[in-house]
């Protein structure tokens, strides 16, 4: 059972920064931001990044700290 757990945390952790680092940004580019200057593009994209990925990992260390992982 522990592996079980181990193995759904893994990928828990690994489809949130798939989605929240690579997807998201993505998508922000190619729809609201798509006719925006290529400077506000970078931007926003880079904030929204930046935010999900620290987000991740204060999330991360929060867990472990409680020992949920």
């Amino acid at each position: 059972m522990a592996t079980v757990k181990a193995w759904l945390i893994g990928l828990g952790i690994f489809l949130y920064f798939a989605v929240a680092t690579a997807l998201l940004p993505s998508r922000i580019l190619t729809g609201p931001l798509s006719s925006a200057d290529r400077v506000v593009q970078d931007l926003v994209t880079v904030v929204v990044w930046g935010f999900f990925l620290v987000l991740g990992l204060w999330s991360l260390r929060m867990s472990q700290k409680r020992g949920w992982m």
